[in-house]
């Protein structure tokens, strides 16, 4: 019972408002900038991912999926996402002279870009 509690006080504290007004940002919504390189061939934010990834072909770019990968689309097998509350999804690309990485998230019922990384 004992555990129990350290474990509750924990999650309280984890989880808790820091103040009145301040509490745990939501993350779900952030996105950053899509590379200029990728912006130039018409992937902007938001764009649903389908698309993009046409383009990204198109472009001369491969799909590089990540090592230990575990899919989490059926449509397209090459997202993986990460584990947790603020879970990044992702898709990696490579053109023989570097990697791009392709943040997705849901929007809609849809896979949209969040942003870009290199």
């Amino acid at each position: 019972m004992l555990q129990f509690k350290n474990i509750l006080l924990i999650f309280l504290v984890m989880y808790s408002p820091l103040s009145v007004s301040e509490s745990r940002p939501d993350t779900s919504e952030l996105e950053w900038p899509v590379a200029k390189e990728l912006r130039a061939y018409g992937i902007k934010l938001k764009m649903p991912y389908s698309e993009a990834k046409k383009l990204m072909l198109k472009n001369g770019w491969k799909l590089s999926p990540y090592e230990k990968h575990i899919p989490n689309y059926k449509r397209f097998p090459e997202i993986t996402c990460g584990e947790g509350y603020d879970a990044i999804c992702s898709a990696a690309y490579s053109n023989g002279k570097g990697e791009q990485i392709l943040d997705v998230r849901e929007m809609k019922n849809k896979l949209v870009i969040r942003g870009s990384s290199e």
